[in-house]
């Protein structure tokens, strides 16, 4: 159940020609931190979805900005996860949402 002092706000990075999904936590009043959660891949990301969007919450409820995203090629990000790179896309992907994080903090 959604907490009524935590504002969830879906969004998408632009990666070059993919888009990667990305949830920001947006507490009531936020400090001038950030968390980035990077989440498993495989059955792992399915089975944690759950307990990283309450652990992203718990951030929140605390105070901090939190950003849960999901690797290109995987969840509702584009591209697919037979697309050759995976390792590199994925890195890549942490990297992008960082940056973004970065600038916008």
């Amino acid at each position: 159940m959604k907490n009524a002092q935590i504002e969830r706000i879906p969004f998408y990075i632009e990666m070059g020609k993919d888009v990667l999904l990305a949830w920001c936590h947006l507490p009531e009043h936020p400090t001038d931190h950030a968390v980035l959660i990077c989440p498993p891949v495989g059955h792992e990301f399915v089975n944690s979805y759950r307990g990283l969007r309450h652990l992203a919450d718990g951030f929140a409820e605390k105070g901090v900005t939190t950003f849960r995203m999901e690797y290109q090629g995987v969840g509702d990000s584009s591209g697919l996860d037979t697309d050759p790179d995976r390792l590199q896309k994925w890195v890549s992907s942490i990297e992008r949402a960082a940056n973004f994080i970065k600038r916008k903090m």
